[in-house]
């Protein structure tokens, strides 16, 4: 479980049933798995609805929005540790853990 405190204004952190978070943007009742905290200086996420669900965009000074994080993990991806402090990272779309950081395959 994450500290709740400091998120921007308008959001909520959440758990599922299984103990994994998720957050809650109340303005538009999305959810993501991507923490919003944390974003670089001039940018927001915000949630978009479209059809039944919502798109995760990013967001710099008010501009054109990207689908890129500026902060990295694809909203697919969660970061974990082990007991012995080793990272590993979950894809909940392929329900599969991976030693590899998601973000060096992107960057190839």
């Amino acid at each position: 479980f994450q500290d709740p405190r400091g998120l921007p204004l308008g959001w909520s952190q959440c758990l599922t049933s299984r103990g994994e978070l998720y957050w809650y943007q109340n303005s538009t009742g999305g959810t993501t798995r991507t923490d919003p905290r944390g974003m670089p200086k001039d940018w927001a996420l915000i949630l978009h609805k479209k059809g039944n669900s919502f798109e995760k965009w990013f967001v710099y000074q008010n501009m054109i929005p990207t689908k890129v994080d500026p902060r990295g993990l694809p909203d697919i991806f969660s970061q974990h540790a082990t007991a012995t402090g080793r990272v590993y990272f979950m894809d909940h779309q392929a329900q599969l853990t991976t030693w590899i950081d998601p973000r060096t395959l992107m960057q190839k």
